[in-house]
């Protein structure tokens, strides 16, 4: 009897290890994530996505490119429209999402220059 407790120990161990230590998505949880931000017509384009798992809800931080001559306003429309996406697909918990001006390019790949 007791090592049928501790190979089910085990095996419930086994499991839920990837929960435990923030395991990153599959590549098809990745790919419903991006297609349903691209989706959005104001959506430019997207970098530094991140999906993990946060115990057994995915956490999801993405930058999202976008016109940069949008308000104040809508930039926070928008960034709520896809919050609310993407909590909206199975097994998101959370997600953090950046907007960036499209073409910007990130302040960590611009050229050092001497001052």
């Amino acid at each position: 009897m007791s090592l049928l407790v501790i190979y089910q120990g085990v095996d419930i161990g086994r499991e839920n290890l990837d929960y435990l230590v923030g395991a990153a998505a599959t590549d098809a949880e990745r790919e419903a994530i991006q297609e349903a931000l691209l989706a959005n017509p104001a959506v430019e384009g997207l970098h530094d996505l991140t999906v993990f798992y946060d115990g057994t809800v995915l956490e999801v931080e993405v930058h999202v490119e976008v016109d940069g001559e949008m308000t104040i306003r809508e930039a926070h429309n928008l960034e709520s429209q896809l919050v609310d996406r993407l909590r909206a697909i199975e097994d998101v918990g959370d997600a953090h999402i950046h907007l960036d001006p499209s073409g910007l390019g990130e302040w960590k790949d611009a050229v050092e220059t001497d001052r």
